[in-house]
This record gives structure tokens, sequence and C-alpha cells, in this order.
């Protein structure tokens, strides 16, 4: 059952939303030049949910997050032109609980979806990811529309242009409530930003792995993320 207490596990999971697909691999040139593209979120939750509950107590709190891409990787959907989904990515953020005073939880994932969308009137991008936290599975769906020409292409690539956070852009987390029903939460964003930019290799450490290859591409330092 969803419930307050185990925030700090949920956190991971309803923000794991953004970065590499399974089958990446980073190529001799790549390891030694601008070798990812890093998502990087930051803002504020509305203080009132556009819909159900929010038993994870988010609301009105502030969020960051950052997603790690490569440049390169393939797609496991796409039309070739406007429209592309990637599996397998991986992430770290941090999420305020009213719930808890100890709040930020740092938390990491590497079970995130990415789905990139060009429009005729707004880009989009789309993250999900479901998780176990207890004996339950999580469903966690983000949606971020963004002015047309924010996306060069439908690949692993910086954005055109920052992008700004605002209340069409939401979080949805479902599972079962503390009675056992199927519940749903959507959450707006009050304010925020939304950015995607090169990162150069800054070091050699290796803790985030890409799944297909266990090929090493950096870790999380609580402060900034390091590349190997």
């Amino acid at each position: 059952m969803i419930h307050s207490r185990v925030f700090a596990c949920l956190a991971g999971a309803a923000l794991a939303l953004l970065a590499p697909a399974a089958s990446q691999k980073l190529s001799a040139a790549e390891k030694t030049a601008s070798a990812v593209v890093l998502y990087h979120a930051s803002g504020t939750f509305s203080s009132k949910p556009v819909s159900g509950e929010d038993l994870l107590e988010l609301e009105g709190n502030p969020f960051t997050i950052d997603v790690v891409g490569i440049p390169g990787t393939k797609p496991v959907k796409t039309n070739g032109k406007t429209y592309a989904y990637y599996t397998g990515l991986a992430m770290s953020g941090e999420f305020t609980s009213s719930y808890d005073p100890t709040s930020p939880y740092k938390v990491t994932s590497k079970a995130v979806s990415l789905t990139l969308e060009i429009g005729s009137s707004n880009d989009t991008l789309l993250l999900a990811t479901k998780v176990k936290v207890v004996d339950e599975i999580l469903t966690i769906n983000a949606t971020v529309d963004m002015p047309t020409g924010t996306l060069k292409n439908i690949g692993i690539s910086p954005f055109a242009n920052s992008v700004t956070l605002s209340t069409t852009d939401t979080l949805t987390y479902s599972g079962k409530n503390p009675e056992g029903k199927q519940a749903s939460t959507t959450l707006s964003i009050a304010s925020g930003t939304l950015t995607a930019t090169y990162k150069k290799s800054s070091g050699t450490l290796a803790a985030l792995e890409v799944p297909a290859n266990n090929t090493p591409i950096g870790r999380y330092t609580g402060a900034d993320w390091m590349w190997a």
C-alpha cells in the first residue's frame, strides 16, 4: 500500500523520470569528448494535486532530477522523424516530502523510459517507470510540454533552449492506497526549469552502469555527476 512512511523508497521511483537506453555504448571518441547529455530538471510542485490524494506529501515542495543519456543511442521504437521511445535509462535526484523533516531524499533509478516527440504545436517529453515498494508495484508517469523547436531531433541530444516548467507539466504516481484499492495522484509543477546539455568527462568513477554490457559511465556524488 502507498504510505508516506515509505517515501524514501517511493521517491526514487516517482522521480526516476528521465535518461540512457539498454543498448547504449560509448565509442572511444565519446569517452574522451562530450560523451553524455545531462537532462536536469528542478522546480517546485504546486500546493494542491490536480487529482487524487498526495499520500507522498510532495505538494508544494521542491525537487531536482538529473538524468543521463548517451548520444547515438538507438530508440526501442521510432517513426524515424518525429517520435522516439527509449528504455533502461538512469537517474539521480532529490525530493522533499512534508511528511519527513529529514527531507530531501537522494534517489536513483536505472529503469526509466523516455519518449521524445516533435509536434506541430509543441514538443513533448514523456517519462515512465514501474517500481516495487514494499509489496506493491507503483506506476509513475510524467509529462512535459515544450515549445516547438526545443527538440533539434528525436535523438539523445541537447535542447535548443532551456524549458520553463509550469502547471501544464505533470507527474502522476499510482498504486494501492491504505485501503487496498487502486489509486492515482497527479501533481502539477508550479515553477521550474528543464535543460538538456552536454556533460564532459571529469573523472574515473564507475557506479552507474549500462544494463546491456555493464559499461560504467559514471556516478552521482551528491553534488555532481562524475564520468568514467
